[in-house]
């Protein structure tokens, strides 16, 4: 008997011996080749190692599956691997030489080497090889792959109760030995699934899942007016008109808030998959006022400028100072009581006049009156009561007088003397009429603009103006546009000289964003510089007008009333 023991211990441990050999001899590489024409790594599936360098990808031709192999590069770790019809992607950092290449049942490829180091951006195809490996382990390992497909996302799956594992693009594999295993399928608002899935030598067809939803589409409406604030079981969640796409199922609280209304709330309860529509009706918390005064001022209420003469608007239940403000008057003020929705129409009380008095003397001439353009009823002289306090333009006209005038500020309550000396007009008189008349402040300088931006400025001004602000303005745009311009031809050189993707990618937007600044400098600079010739040709213009009807010989009077001098003016036309 124990002979016969000894000889099937012996027997197993040939078999699996066998096995193991079989497994070891039945995993390589049959080829490694660069697929120049592949722009994945450097477009569609670009990443960076932590060098921010720009990673190959080693794309392996096989059967097999990712979750059953581990991959080690050496020094350069493996980035990202994932798994793709047919095929397995590594992204390795450029420089990776060597490949260890480790199955969980075939064995392992130790130290592939590349032949070569691998390039930025780049794509090579590895084909594996695995002989007869199949036949040899498949009887005694007793495995196969469960799949299951749910497209929904964030999805994972539990088998026989064990950890949940993540659904990738949608589809779940994984090796289990023979027999029966539970699997629940569950993601977040949704009710989980669960089943029983029989593995056997025989691949079962894929088991596809569609969860039920635990959530409803939820639209809020707010009346009569929209922007409410809402807020679902006291979480604010927008404004409305609110749309909620995935509102978990069962009772909910929404709340909407708007100002100057009063708060609306309601329960509702949502079903699985349903669409519900709820509107809540807001109460208006105001009312309309409408403020007026008849003769103008600005209106305040409570210490607040709202508008001037009239205004009207929305208030909220409550007790208002109202305020009529007005310069040189006593405020009108005014309590009044908002009730909601009860509008009104208030007149205000307007402001209080302050008065002070103007007493005017003209010497022994009779002249008329006028405050601020208006005429008076008396002449001077004249004691003027009522005269609104602040500032007042006064003219005093008398004929074969010239004008009189002067500004005045009536204190209150007091009387400010006005005593006025009125000059006899000549009748040669000119008044405020320039001693010469110089050509050279003509249209004809914006030449010079032309020339030098700000020169025609200096001369239409009669050197009041030097222009040297226009002339750097410009020259300062347009040098540092240039300087822009050449910059950017440096980056476009080390653009083309670039070896690296990244460093192309970084000189070429350098580069471009160079470009384009100095275009809009360039704009900029000369429409400053045309807007110089521009301004220079109309002063100088309006000088040439002014001056036409000084081009005659004239010898006259010359009087400036504000100066209250005389003297003679005498134009020479060269």
């Amino acid at each position: 008997m124990k002979k016969r023991i000894y000889k099937l211990i012996f027997f197993i441990i040939t078999l699996f011996a066998c096995v193991t050999l079989s497994a070891q001899n039945n995993l390589s590489v049959e080829s490694f080749t660069e697929d120049e024409t592949d722009q994945d790594a450097r477009i569609s599936s670009k990443r960076k190692d932590q060098n921010d360098k720009v990673c190959a990808i080693v794309k392996i031709e096989t059967p097999l599956l990712l979750q059953d192999f581990t991959f080690d590069a050496g020094m350069t770790a493996v980035g990202h691997s994932e798994q793709k019809t047919g095929e397995i992607w590594l992204w390795l950092s450029p420089g990776a030489l060597r490949l260890t290449i480790n199955h969980k049942y075939l064995g392992t490829i130790r130290n592939y080497a590349f032949g070569e180091a691998l390039k930025e951006a780049t794509v090579y195809i590895m084909k594996l090889k695995s002989g007869s490996v199949k036949t040899v382990v498949e009887p005694n390992v007793a495995l196969q792959y469960i799949e299951i497909h749910c497209a929904i996302e964030g999805a994972t799956v539990k088998i026989d109760n064990a950890e949940p594992e993540p659904f990738t693009d949608g589809e779940f594999q994984k090796l289990l030995s023979y027999g029966k295993h539970k699997y629940t399928v569950e993601a977040p608002m949704y009710h989980p699934e669960s089943g029983i899935a029989e593995i056997n030598a025989q691949k079962s067809a894929p088991v596809s899942v569609a969860l039920k939803p635990k959530f409803g589409k939820l639209v809020i409406n707010t009346q009569p007016e929209q922007g409410a604030d809402v807020f679902i079981d006291d979480e604010k969640r927008g404004k409305s008109p609110l749309t909620i796409e995935k509102l978990g199922s069962g009772q909910h609280k929404i709340h909407a808030v708007k100002l100057q209304f009063l708060p609306a709330e309601k329960k509702i309860t949502v079903a699985d998959g349903a669409s519900e529509l709820l509107t809540l009706n807001l109460s208006p918390n105001f009312a309309v006022i409408t403020l007026t005064t008849p003769d103008g001022g600005d209106i305040y209420i409570n210490d607040k400028k709202e508008g001037s003469t009239r205004w009207s608007g929305r208030l909220t239940q409550g007790q208002y100072k109202v305020e009529v403000v007005k310069p040189s008057h006593r405020n009108s003020v005014k309590a009044i009581e908002v009730t909601a929705g009860i509008d009104k129409t208030i007149s205000l009380e307007a402001p209080v006049p302050i008065y002070g008095s103007l007493n005017v003397t003209s010497g022994n001439i009779n002249a008329a009156i006028f405050i601020d353009g208006k005429k008076e009823q008396e002449t001077t002289p004249v004691l003027i009561n009522k005269v609104i306090i602040g500032k007042h333009e006064i003219e005093l006209q008398a004929d074969g007088y010239m004008p009189y005038r002067e500004t005045v500020d009536i204190p209150e309550g007091k009387i400010f003397e006005l005593k006025a000396t009125l000059q006899e007009k000549d009748k040669d008189h000119v008044a405020n009429k320039p001693l010469k008349y110089d050509r050279t402040r003509g249209p004809s300088n914006a030449f010079l603009s032309m020339l030098v931006p700000g020169l025609g400025v200096h001369k239409v001004t009669g050197k009041e103006k030097n222009g040297v602000g226009r002339t750097l303005t410009v020259y300062g745009i347009i040098g540092a546009s240039i300087g822009c311009k050449l910059w950017s031809n440096s980056e476009y050189k080390k653009y083309h000289d670039a070896t690296e993707q990244s460093a192309m990618d970084k000189h070429y937007n350098m580069a471009n964003g160079l470009n384009k600044t100095f275009y809009i400098g360039m704009a900029i600079g000369a429409t400053v510089w045309l807007y110089d010739i521009i301004w220079v040709a109309a002063k100088g213009a309006k000088n040439k007008k002014e001056n036409k009807a000084w081009q005659q010989r004239h010898l006259g009077f010359y009087y400036n009333p504000k100066l209250n001098v005389s003297g003679l003016s005498y134009t020479i036309n060269f």
